[in-house]
C-alpha cells in the first residue's frame, strides 16, 4: 500500500503543538501529501483549505497523530479501528513514538519511498455482565472498589477453570502494549511487544498474588466481583459494575496499527529506562 493520503490530528491544548502541526503540514504538503483535518482544527491552525467533515469518511491511506501517549489513546476510542497510524511525538515520552520534531523529515521521506511497514496489534475487548455492548482497550482495564480505602473481593478463571482469587486494591488487566509500566512496578516480567498476550496484575501486597499473571493471546478471563467495583479503561472511560458480575476479558478488540518506519526507531528499553528516570519531566525544571 502506497501512503499518499493522510488525516492529521494534534492535542489542540498546547500552543507548541499547535505550531509544530503547521510546521509539519507545511512539510507534508511539499513532499506532494494529501492532508486533511477536521474543519474545528482547521479553524485552529486557519487552514480552512484542508478541513473536511470527517476524516474516516476521506478514504485516508494513514492517520497522524501529533501528541503523547494520552492522544493516542484518545484516537484510538474515538476512530474506527483499522486505519493505519503515524504517531509522531511532540515533546513527550511517549512508547508509541518513533518520530518526533528531530527526525520527521527523514521520517516521510522514507515513506515517501515506500520504506515502512504496517505492524497491527490486538488490543483488549471486555464485556460486562449484563451491560450491552463490548468494550476494546488499548492499554489496560481497571477494576478496584468504589468504596474508598475498602479492599477488592475477586475471583479470576481461565475460561471455566479458577485461576486465582483473593483480596486487593484492585487489579489490572493489561494487554501487551500496556503491560511494561506495571510490570515493572510489581516487579513482574517486561513483555517483549512482538509477542501478544494478556497480563493480569494485582494492585496490592495483601493478594494472594504476588507477581503479574501473563496469559497466552487466545485466553478468555473471567473476572467475578464481590464488591462494588469501578471499571476504568484507559483512563479514558469510568463504568460503575454492581458485586456479583462477571468481566469477561480476551485479547479480541478492534484492530490496532501502526506504521513504522525502516531505519526511524527508538529503543524499546531505551523507552523504559528514561520512563524509569522520567526525564522528561525532570528535564523541564533542571
Amino acid at each position: 500500500m502506497k501512503i499518499k493520503r493522510l488525516g492529521l490530528i494534534f492535542k489542540r491544548e498546547s500552543p507548541e503543538v499547535k505550531k509544530f502541526a503547521t510546521e509539519l503540514i507545511e512539510f507534508l504538503l511539499r513532499k506532494n501529501f494529501t492532508v486533511l483535518l477536521t474543519k474545528d482544527l482547521a479553524r485552529i491552525l486557519e487552514r480552512e483549505d484542508l478541513g473536511v467533515e470527517s476524516i474516516e469518511t476521506e478514504n485516508i491511506d494513514a492517520l497522524v497523530v501529533i501528541g503523547g501517549d494520552g492522544t493516542l489513546l484518545k484516537t484510538f476510542h474515538t476512530v474506527k479501528g483499522g486505519i493505519p497510524i503515524i504517531p509522531v511525538n511532540s515533546d513527550t515520552l511517549g512508547f508509541f513514538y518513533d518520530i518526533n520534531r528531530h527526525n520527521y523529515r527523514k521520517a516521510f521521506t522514507l515513506i515517501t519511498e515506500g520504506k515502512y511497514e504496517i505492524k497491527t496489534w490486538r488490543t483488549g475487548l471486555l464485556e460486562v455482565e449484563g451491560e450491552n455492548g463490548k468494550l476494546s482497550f488499548l492499554n489496560e482495564a481497571v477494576v478496584y472498589s468504589r468504596k474508598r480505602a475498602k479492599m477488592m473481593i475477586f475471583e479470576l478463571k481461565r475460561e471455566n477453570e479458577i485461576f486465582a482469587k483473593g483480596r486487593c486494591d484492585g487489579v489490572i488487566i493489561a494487554t501487551t502494549l500496556g503491560s511494561t509500566a506495571y510490570s515493572l512496578s510489581q516487579g513482574g516480567p517486561i513483555v517483549d511487544w512482538e509477542l501478544e498476550a494478556l497480563v493480569f496484575t494485582p494492585i496490592s501486597p495483601f493478594s494472594s498474588i504476588v507477581k503479574p499473571i501473563v496469559f497466552n493471546s487466545n485466553a478468555w478471563l473471567n473476572l467475578k466481583l464481590f464488591t462494588d467495583s469501578t471499571l476504568v479503561i484507559d483512563g479514558y472511560l469510568s463504568i460503575d459494575i454492581e458485586k456479583e458480575k462477571c468481566i469477561k476479558t480476551s485479547l479480541r478488540g478492534k484492530p490496532f496499527s501502526l506504521v513504522k518506519v525502516h531505519g526511524i526507531r527508538i529503543n524499546f528499553f531505551e523507552k523504559i529506562r528514561r520512563r524509569l528516570a522520567d526525564e522528561i519531566f525532570y528535564s523541564k525544571f533542571l
